[in-house]
């Protein structure tokens, strides 16, 4: 049985709990299923990630332990998945970016 971390539920703590099955992958060997609310390794929710990885690449360790209730350490590398999530998901808005303008007017 594992637990993941879900976003608090007002001032409830929110954990999946699920019994995770072991497969045969012919590529692999026996590994444990894949779930779809969690990456492999994580101990936390997809969602949840995403909710923390800005405070955690912008805010002190006080903050990050306050806001979404973790401690710094067990954030781990949490900010690292939902960067190489969101970088396999959508393009840069900047590819093939020639030059940039800035025009200011008082």
């Amino acid at each position: 049985m594992r637990r993941w971390r879900r976003q608090d539920f007002g001032c409830w703590r929110v954990e999946l709990v699920a019994d995770m099955p072991r497969v045969d992958c012919p590529k692999c060997g026996v590994v444990v299923a894949r779930v779809p609310w969690a990456e492999p390794g994580s101990r936390f929710t997809r969602d949840f990630e995403a909710e923390c990885a800005w405070p955690m690449s912008v805010a002190n360790q006080k903050t990050v332990g306050g806001f979404p209730h973790i401690a710094w350490r067990t954030s781990g590398n949490s900010p690292h998945r939902v960067a190489d999530r969101l970088g396999t998901a959508m393009p840069s808005p900047f590819d093939g970016l020639a030059a940039i303008g800035v025009a200011t007017m008082y």
